[in-house]
């Protein structure tokens, strides 16, 4: 029988997995309609592999794998809690420098 399916698997399309998992439910074989479909694809096309190609996950994907944030819980303007373990300096260099220089408005008092 099996080198028969091998040869002409569209008849395995005829049979009705359904009912069949139903009856080795009834036997007491517990659920295997997942089982059966499974089969069937494994011999229709033989080695096939039916996964999903793998792909990157994007810089939001691993942020979010991370930290556990969504960005319904992780939006602009929320309150987060951080503690800074360290601080590093280093010298403005060329445009930076002139962007350095602070200004202050004589409407507000305030630097920019």
């Amino acid at each position: 029988a099996l080198e028969e399916i091998l040869e002409t698997p569209e008849r395995l399309k005829d049979l009705d997995l359904d009912a069949f998992a139903e009856e080795l439910e009834r036997q007491g074989f517990g659920n295997k309609s997942i089982t059966l479909y499974d089969i069937r694809a494994e011999l229709n096309s033989m080695y096939k592999d039916l996964r999903t190609p793998f792909r990157s996950p994007t810089v939001e994907e691993k942020f979010n794998m991370l930290t556990k944030e969504t960005p319904e819980t992780f939006y602009i303007g929320k309150l987060v809690q951080c503690r800074v373990t360290g601080i590093a300096h280093r010298r403005p260099q060329g445009e930076q420098l002139d962007q350095a220089n602070p200004v202050r408005s004589e409407e507000t008092g305030l630097w920019r």
